[in-house]
């Protein structure tokens, strides 16, 4: 594969190149509509019983994140399908979600099986002739971000719609060069595929390994236990609040410290966690020095994530985030069990007092009471658990490099479409 020097706005050819096509001209300009049919689907009667449950594939715009669409939980009859206005689309259609405000609207995808589709998909239908449907399939996928943004008018309630698919544009080499671009970007997808179902297996054994690593509910030792402790005596009933210490540093908005959010995906920089966005805030922030926790006290799903500050000497944080450091206790174990026990889950949960927000304040972190080990057990388990965890985050950071990779690919392998 070879790269030009510098792409042409006027001219349709890609940055990226397979040498074969080098000198096979410009590419096509065409619209989804001069080259195939585009339609939607419907829901047929929740009234009506006889309409459901048959043998015909029926999907949502949940199936759409499947990507590569090989199953649906939906069913319906003939009698359905015949009275309503859901159609039957043919396999290796392009499907695209049209309405809502979630994720789903702009994600594309493509059905390996006949399936009807709801109101909120659309359909672009495969026409051997004119265009390759996985080459369709890739340049419309990598595009999810202009498909949201096609539909932003009045706050993106509108959603996408039929004239605007038809109306999109698309940049059409010949069908050989579209196959050779669709091999190369479906072989990339196996892997991460593949490498993706690594991830998922680390992170399942890890599920499986926590849950025997902590006592059940009603027992005082773990099922599984590493065997210098085994005989070595129960683990004892503590309140958190013995191991706790509160911290509560402020500095002014102006600070020159790192700013960052305490998110469910760890702590991000400010910027980064709203998309590029410079965040005013005219009062303090909070300040976690390394080795500290920081979580936020308030959860929409009663769910908590506490995060460990090992980035830099000093982060800045919203001065309402509860900030501590802990005593008589590892770290990392203390770690995992607010985070990953299913017994502090339990207690997080129950503090939901009405209202749509749970509250977790320090204070009453500190009332929490579970079983704890000798120190040694203590790292003796944080040792196997990081080990782990360094494991998964290798492994996460290779599909992300991996997707990072076809990013860029999919930038090369396309014209720029348009003049600007």
């Amino acid at each position: 594969m070879k790269q030009k020097e510098k792409t042409s706005l006027k001219q349709m050819v890609p940055d990226l190149r397979f040498p074969e096509f080098q000198d096979a001209g410009d590419w096509e300009e065409k619209k989804i509509g001069d080259l195939t049919d585009v339609t939607a689907g419907g829901t047929p009667s929740t009234d009506k019983a006889e309409y459901w449950g048959g043998h015909i594939p029926w999907m949502n715009s949940g199936d759409l994140n499947q990507k590569q669409v090989t199953q649906v939980a939906g069913r319906i009859s003939e009698k359905g399908l015949k009275n309503s206005s859901t159609k039957l689309i043919p396999k290796h259609s392009i499907l695209i979600g049209l309405a809502g405000q979630g994720k789903t609207r702009g994600t594309v995808a493509t059905n390996l099986l006949e399936v009807c589709i709801n109101q909120s998909i659309g359909a672009i239908l495969p026409n051997d002739s004119k265009f390759y449907a996985d080459y369709l399939y890739h340049n419309l996928d990598g595009r999810y971000s202009e498909l949201r943004n096609l539909s932003a008018g009045d706050g993106g309630r509108g959603g996408l719609n039929l004239s605007i698919l038809k109306n999109l544009s698309l940049p059409i080499p010949s069908l050989t060069e579209q196959q050779k671009i669709a091999d190369c970007l479906s072989s990339l997808d196996e892997v991460i595929s593949l490498e993706s179902q690594k991830l998922q297996s680390f992170q399942s054994y890890k599920k499986g390994l926590l849950q025997n690593l902590f006592p059940a509910e009603g027992e005082t030792v773990p099922k599984l236990r590493f065997p210098e402790f085994v005989g070595k005596g129960d683990w004892e009933e503590r309140k958190l609040g013995d191991f706790i210490i509160p911290y509560s540093e402020k500095v002014k908005s102006t600070t020159e410290i790192p700013v960052f959010t305490s998110s469910r995906e760890g702590l991000k920089p400010q910027k980064d966690y709203y998309d590029g966005r410079e965040i005013i805030n005219e009062g303090e922030y909070g300040v976690v020095p390394m080795g500290y926790f920081v979580y936020r006290h308030m959860s929409d799903d009663g769910l908590f994530r506490f995060n460990f500050n090992n980035l830099y000497d000093r982060i800045a944080v919203s001065k309402e985030y509860p900030v501590f450091q802990t005593k008589g206790m590892n770290s990392y174990f203390l770690l995992s069990i607010l985070n990953e026990s299913s017994d502090f889950k339990a207690f997080a949960l129950s503090q939901k007092k009405g209202g749509t927000r749970t509250r977790l304040y320090l204070n009453t972190l500190n009332s929490w009471e579970t079983l704890i080990p000798s120190l040694p057990e203590q790292q003796k388990i944080a040792d196997c658990l990081s080990t782990l965890d360094a494991l998964i985050q290798a492994q996460s950071e290779r599909v992300e490099g991996l997707k990072s990779h076809k990013k860029g690919l999919l930038q090369g392998l396309f014209p720029v479409m348009g003049d600007n």
